[in-house]
């Protein structure tokens, strides 16, 4: 089972993509601020990170920052989950390295897809 790690500060949205998610088979687990993204990342060692930009605390993009830091975890895939919905908003979270951009409300498909690929699912 692949684990997921979803960096989100609004409950609702942690909810639901969570229960989809968990509907898919994904482990999920939830860190609600950015420095609890960081340690959750140590700590449980996902298979892909997917992080939210507008954080309590430090942002989404420093989260990516140092999670990248991380020998164990420099490689993992990470997907930026965005209200910030402009083609900038994509072009930077790519320039910060990460490996997808996916605009809120999220469009469940496309993510899904997104997160298979990024994983080598079926």
């Amino acid at each position: 089972m692949k684990r997921i790690l979803y960096v989100e500060d609004d409950d609702d949205s942690a909810y639901m993509l969570t229960r989809r998610l968990k509907k898919e088979g994904f482990d999920v687990c939830i860190a609600s601020t950015g420095e609890q993204g960081v340690a959750a990342a140590e700590r449980t060692a996902p298979d892909l990170v997917l992080m939210d930009v507008n954080l309590p605390g430090i942002d989404g993009y420093e989260v990516l920052r140092r999670i990248r830091a991380l020998p164990n975890l420099s490689k993992v895939p990470v997907v930026i989950v965005s209200a910030n919905a402009m083609r900038s908003d994509s072009v930077k979270a790519e320039e910060a390295g990460a490996d997808g951009f996916e605009s809120k409300p999220v469009r469940f498909a496309s993510l899904k897809k997104k997160i298979e690929t990024l994983l080598g699912c079926p």
